[in-house]
């Protein structure tokens, strides 16, 4: 990444235009690779069954987004899987001469697409966070979904997935699952 000439992704300054310098080229990506349908539950972390019961202890949200989580895990149903680059944040995303570079793939693996992107979000109390999830829901199309879930409850399943392993962090996401994972 040092030899490239260009700049990193800012999440301020690019937000606006985060559609079209990541989500477009990253479906390509995709594409490329080869999309599938499989059952959505080997892709989520094993340990989000027991994250979602201490929530049930918290406040209306929490409850909200338990009860939620839960029916969307009871519909066992199927997600599009890729190959997909594993470490989407922003600071492994380049700008050279107008177009996206995607650096750092040595966690690239058969995942979500939709959970590929979302990383890039992932950072709570994000300033610019509608600019980029406006640009993800314009570029999004039913084929980098799969047959059985809507862009919303992908994103509820990565926050579900996201408090899992990040407990510390859960009243920042769920704030992001108020504002965003609802259809």
């Amino acid at each position: 990444e040092s030899l490239l000439y260009g700049r990193k992704f800012h999440r301020y300054r690019d937000a606006k235009r985060y559609g079209a310098l990541v989500v477009a080229p990253m479906l390509q990506t995709y594409k490329t690779f080869g999309i599938r349908a499989e059952p959505i539950k080997p892709f989520l972390k094993p340990t989000i069954g027991s994250a979602i019961e201490t929530l049930y202890a918290d406040g209306e949200s929490e409850l909200e987004f338990a009860a939620y989580v839960e029916a969307l895990l009871g519909r066992d149903g199927k997600v599009a899987v890729s190959l997909c680059h594993g470490d989407l944040v922003t600071s492994n995303i380049a700008i050279v001469d107008g177009a996206s570079v995607f650096l750092d793939w040595e966690y690239a693996r058969d995942w979500i697409p939709a959970f590929d992107l979302f990383r890039a979000l992932s950072v709570p109390k994000h300033r610019n966070i509608d600019a980029m999830m406006n640009g993800l829901r314009a570029h999004f199309g039913a084929e980098m979904l799969g047959p059985d879930y809507s862009l919303a409850e992908l994103f509820t399943l990565f926050i579900a997935d996201y408090v899992a392993t990040r407990p510390h962090q859960k009243r920042d996401v769920l704030d992001f699952w108020v504002r965003y994972g609802r259809d």
